[in-house]
């Protein structure tokens, strides 16, 4: 008989560990779930963009300032104006 216990002993050990664990989890589980929920009400949501443009800015003053984001990220610049000389 006591061989037989001592045989059964790792499986009521491992069986034993198997219980305790899902206790802990079970318990832990609710309160992982109530510290996220206070930490998304905390935090806003992640915009993409760290500026934003007016909404009262004109279609013309937008849209130049497209072209022109998109010219320097290509390094393409805007020639200078020729000033005409009075005898021209």
């Amino acid at each position: 008989m006591s061989e037989l216990l001592y045989r059964a002993q790792p499986y009521i050990n491992y069986e034993e560990k198997l219980l305790s664990d899902k206790v802990k989890r079970a318990e832990t589980y609710g309160k992982k779930d109530e510290k996220n929920r206070d930490e998304k009400t905390k935090k806003g949501p992640h915009g993409a963009y760290s500026e934003y443009t007016s909404l009262n800015t004109s279609r013309e003053k937008i849209l130049q300032e497209c072209i022109s984001t998109e010219f320097a990220e290509a390094e393409i610049r805007f020639p200078r104006e020729i000033k005409e000389g009075p005898n021209s």
